[in-house]
């Protein structure tokens, strides 16, 4: 008899008569700190006299105002971890997107790259009364003998040969035109020079 039921009639709450009274004015009798105790008067069918019923007041979770406060942090909460989880779904969706860009990447087969282009040839003197075609810039360079030349004919100098002196002139450190001078001289019947040749000195 220690516990309320349902269908019991609460009379009196801590000695005051509740009959007729307004539920505002019995919610005020009931309500107060919590832990603290609660004495109420019940009426129990077939029972014609009340008996006590001691309660301790606990959390009062049936207040509407509570419960509105608390049902709205709770869907703020919610729409928080939604919030979170929609951002954490963003993420996800854009590192497999990644993902897949590096894979398909991968896959597909490499371009070869282009071959490097040849250096172009250093530019060449105009071919010599002797036949003898070299580069522009010292060392001066043989780069062709003309067919038919008179260097070619006497083969005496060869394609990569670097000129050294020329008639008894070192020409490592002349100017291209004095060397063109030299060479294209119309008195000079004979040509003496001195060659470099890669492995033979």
């Amino acid at each position: 008899r220690s516990e309320l039921r349902l269908g019991d009639v609460v009379v009196r709450v801590n000695e005051e008569e509740i009959r007729g009274r307004r539920s505002e004015e019995v919610k005020d009798l009931v309500l107060g700190p919590e832990g603290s105790m609660l004495e109420l008067q019940v009426l129990r069918y077939p029972c014609t006299s009340s008996f006590p019923v001691r309660l301790m007041r606990g959390r009062r979770g049936w207040d509407p105002t509570t419960v509105q406060e608390e049902t709205r942090n709770l869907l703020e909460v919610l729409s928080s971890m939604r919030e979170v989880s929609s951002r954490k779904d963003r993420e996800l969706a854009a590192l497999r997107k990644r993902v897949e860009q590096l894979e398909s990447s991968r896959r597909k087969p490499k371009t070869p790259s282009p071959a490097p282009s040849a250096a172009p040839a250093a530019p060449a003197l105009p071919p010599t009364p002797w036949g003898i075609l070299l580069t522009e810039k010292a060392p001066y360079k043989v780069t062709s003998l003309v067919k038919g030349g008179l260097a070619e004919s006497q083969k005496l100098l060869l394609v990569g040969d670097v000129l050294v002196m020329v008639e008894g002139k070192n020409v490592s450190r002349m100017l291209c035109k004095d060397l063109r001078a030299l060479l294209r001289d119309p008195r000079r019947q004979k040509l003496s020079l001195v060659v470099e040749r890669r492995g033979g000195g």
